[in-house]
């Protein structure tokens, strides 16, 4: 913590770089600078003003999903799909059971079309896939989902290619050969 500034110099930036030194209360200074990469570079922690406190960030944070009406967490069951009269498809195997959402859901003000994955009557994984009236390739579609999670989780989660909470793992994925993007829940 810095509890005084009369001067200072900064090893680390670039000629044409800005950083400031803002003084928020008596004896609290803010390095504030609008690249991330300065930031990282400087080894300062990140604080978003604009998402703070965002119960929706809480939320995903904390493995949690609402669709149609209905919270999927790392407890969900296949059980509860079964009893509840939605717009679903249930697959059902020997271990494995898939869930399909017949119409595009919307998950925090995105559109997407979702498979559950459940092993053993358990939430293994939640598969997202942005939807869109008409037809996207598969960069698009994962800059979509990588906005959304920049959004969400903010830009210093957001851009991590997995995502790992205590409940378990956060991975946008995109194949250029199939132009396919999705964005994988896996519940440890």
């Amino acid at each position: 913590m810095l509890l005084s500034c009369f001067d200072f110099y900064l090893n680390y930036i670039n000629p044409g770089e800005k950083v400031q030194v803002l003084q928020e209360k008596e004896n609290e200074y803010q390095v504030v600078t609008g690249s991330l990469l300065i930031g990282n570079e400087l080894n300062l922690p990140r604080v978003d003003r604009e998402v703070r406190g965002n119960k929706i960030m809480d939320k995903l944070m904390a493995g949690t999903l609402e669709v149609g009406g209905i919270t999927i967490t790392s407890v969900t069951t296949l059980n509860s799909f079964r009893n509840e009269n939605l717009n679903i498809k249930i697959k059902e195997g020997n271990s494995n059971n898939f869930v399909h959402f017949l119409s595009p859901q919307s998950i925090y003000s995105e559109s997407f079309l979702i498979q559950l994955v459940f092993i053993d009557e358990k939430i293994s994984k939640v598969i997202l896939r942005a939807y869109s009236e008409i037809e996207e390739d598969g960069l698009t579609i994962a800059k979509r989902h990588r906005k959304w999670l920049i959004t969400l989780l903010g830009e210093q989660l957001g851009i991590k290619n997995q995502i790992e909470f205590d409940w378990g793992v956060i991975n946008p994925w995109v194949d250029m050969r199939s132009s396919q993007a999705e964005i994988h829940l896996t519940y440890f």
